[in-house]
């Protein structure tokens, strides 16, 4: 009787051990957005009572381990917003779910509405959109939106698929060669708005990555003056290709924590807009439009951005203080963020001298019905 009650004994003592091992300890986790429902990122939370805290991701989400079960005071802080302050009755074990909203303190600046594809080259392709958007002239068009949804990737191949296009070849000059229904002679070949050569030309030495917009007039009449050329080479056809504005490939560079932005405004070495006799603005004649991503786009998708910034006391931005504050989409973050690093700005005043301030900039992207 003595040996089993000790093996019951045994038992029930691994069985609570088991359970010990299998409970899991205690958490919050949560999420804090705006009062528009837009996540917010960088923003502190901590249980003060304790010494557990974490900052919310780039989707506004935290968890916070290791808060020891019962009551506890859970307080969220940002710059540039209202704290925020609930009691949270934490569990023996598991997690438990307290998100919070989070509402600005300072009015944010204007937005900055992007409405329309941002292009650097937009006047060198301003001739080509309007053609396009006409219609006019017997032309063919292709864009980079179609472009971006067939699956060719030469371009001797989208333009073998156009009507009354047929191949030759190999030629002296061209492994294959385009002729138009009815002419004898190669098409003239316009690369960026100026001849590219006036015989044969090789169309697979061009990438299809770098066209922004191609233009085919396959006969003389239909031939608009901007291509015809003084000796009628534009007689057999012309083909005018349009690149698309390079995309320069961004080093990651680093940037300070909402943390660390908040040490430099306790300290007083920076100031937030509510401590400032003139805050900074943004000037939008000087800065560079925000480029709409392809993607969004395509899709018709809009969407916001807040970037968070130090404005220097020359008006520029110090580049290891930009930050996403609320994005609705990483893409749309990825794009306000660029424009504004580069932006110009009328320095804050305080005591009538320049001083530095952090500036939350929010950015609207909104397409328009019907904008191609």
């Amino acid at each position: 009787m003595r040996a089993r009650a000790a093996l019951s004994s045994l038992l029930a003592l691994f069985v609570a051990a088991g359970h010990a091992a299998g409970a899991q300890a205690p958490s919050i986790s949560g999420r804090v957005t705006s009062p528009g429902g837009y996540a917010i990122a960088g923003v502190a939370i901590e249980v003060p009572s304790g010494t557990p805290r974490a900052h919310t991701d780039s989707a506004g989400e935290y968890r916070i381990t290791g808060v020891p079960p019962g009551g506890a005071v859970l307080r969220a802080r940002r710059l540039g917003y209202q704290p925020v302050e609930i009691t949270v009755i934490v569990p023996v074990s598991g997690d438990v779910r307290a998100d919070l909203r989070l509402v600005a303190t300072v009015q944010h600046l204007e937005a900055i509405e992007v409405r329309d594809r941002a292009d650097p080259s937009e006047s060198r392709l301003s001739g080509f959109r309007d053609r396009a958007t006409r219609r006019s002239g017997g032309g063919q068009f292709i864009t980079r939106a179609q472009l971006d949804l067939r699956a060719n990737t030469r371009l001797i191949e989208i333009v073998r698929e156009l009507p009354g296009v047929t191949m030759r070849g190999p030629t002296r000059y061209a492994d294959r060669s385009v002729r138009f229904r009815g002419a004898s002679c190669p098409p003239l070949v316009f690369v960026d708005g100026f001849p590219a050569t006036a015989g044969e030309f090789e169309l697979d030495i061009i990438d299809l990555s770098t066209v922004e917009g191609i233009e085919i007039y396959p006969g003389l009449a239909s031939v608009p003056a901007e291509f015809q050329a003084t000796r009628g080479q534009h007689r057999c056809g012309v083909i005018a290709v349009w690149s698309r504005p390079p995309r320069v490939r961004r080093v990651a560079r680093r940037s300070e924590r909402p943390t660390q932005v908040a040490t430099l405004v306790d300290a007083g070495r920076v100031y937030e807009a509510s401590d400032v006799d003139v805050r900074a603005m943004l000037l939008a004649d000087e800065s560079p439009a925000p480029v709409y991503p392809d993607s969004h786009w395509n899709a018709g998708v809009g969407g916001e951005a807040i970037i968070e910034v130090i404005v220097d006391t020359l008006g520029r931005v110090e580049p290891a203080s930009v930050s996403v504050v609320s994005e609705t989409s990483p893409a749309f973050g990825a794009a306000a963020r660029e424009a504004v690093r580069s932006s110009v700005f009328a320095p804050a005043l305080k005591g009538g001298r320049r001083v530095r301030q952090v500036v939350h900039v929010p950015v609207a992207f909104g397409r328009q019905p019907g904008s191609d």
